[in-house]
């Protein structure tokens, strides 16, 4: 684990960001099978409030285009909100199941 880009400290005592949980289990999960974040399927839209050029966005929308996070009701995913218990559930779940995993889905292929 790295530390924050500014300053290469840890901040154990900040919450983590939605962003930032996406972010770990994006690269959790590129460590078993390989992940190209440039791979979006067509029609795979991003949400109204990640700009493209935010540092996290190609890895929130591969994450809603392999159906990892689905955002908020109003189109949102609120990437700077701090992560809930609930939704650190649901995101590690959807992460786990078979058709996210190496063995059933195209879209990932092992390393």
């Amino acid at each position: 684990m790295a530390g924050f880009k500014e300053d290469n400290s840890f901040r154990p005592e900040n919450p983590v960001t939605r962003e930032q949980f996406i972010s770990m289990i994006i690269e959790g999960m590129g460590t078993v099978t390989k992940i190209n974040l440039e791979e979006i399927p067509p029609g795979s839209s991003s949400f109204n409030d990640v700009d493209a050029t935010r540092w996290s966005s190609k890895k929130i929308q591969w994450a809603r285009a392999n159906g990892i996070v689905a955002g908020k009701a109003n189109g949102e995913f609120r990437p700077g909100d701090p992560i809930t218990r609930a939704e650190l559930m649901a995101i590690l779940k959807q992460a786990h199941l078979p058709e996210n995993s190496a063995k059933t889905s195209p879209r990932f292929s092992p390393n």
